[in-house]
C-alpha cells in the first residue's frame, strides 16, 4: 500500500523563513570550521569577561542563540583582525568585548553587565 502525503500536487517550495535563518547563512557563507572557531572564541570571551551574563544565558537556555547573534555582530571585526590566525591579539579581544558590552547594555536584551 502506497501512502501519498500530497497526492496530485507538486512538491512545496522551500520555506523562505528557513533560508533566511542567520545560522544557516553563516554556515553556508563562512564554513563550519571557521564558524565553530568563532563560536568557541566568543563563548569563551563571554564566559571570562561577562560571567554573570554567561551563566544567566546558560540557565535560561538562551546561550547558543545569543552566541549566534554575537557571531554575526562580531564577524566584521574578526575579519579585520585576521581571525583565526591572530586569536591571541589583545586588540581583537578588547574590540569584541566592547561589542559584547554594547550588545548586552541595550534595552532590548534586559541584561546589564
Amino acid at each position: 500500500m502506497d501512502i501519498y502525503f500530497n497526492p496530485g500536487r507538486p512538491a512545496p517550495e522551500p520555506d523562505l523563513t528557513l533560508l533566511s535563518d542567520p545560522f544557516f547563512f553563516l554556515i553556508e557563507n563562512q564554513g563550519r570550521e571557521l564558524l565553530g572557531r568563532r563560536y568557541d572564541y566568543i563563548a569563551e570571551l563571554l564566559e571570562d569577561s561577562f560571567e554573570d551574563i554567561y551563566f544567566q544565558l546558560f540557565a535560561t537556555s538562551e546561550l547558543h542563540y545569543e552566541i549566534i547573534n554575537l557571531i554575526s555582530l562580531c564577524t566584521p571585526v574578526m575579519n579585520h583582525f585576521d581571525f583565526p590566525r591572530r586569536t591571541q591579539n589583545r586588540a581583537l579581544k578588547k574590540a569584541l568585548s566592547v561589542i559584547l558590552e554594547d550588545y548586552f547594555r541595550k534595552d532590548g536584551h534586559g541584561r546589564n553587565p
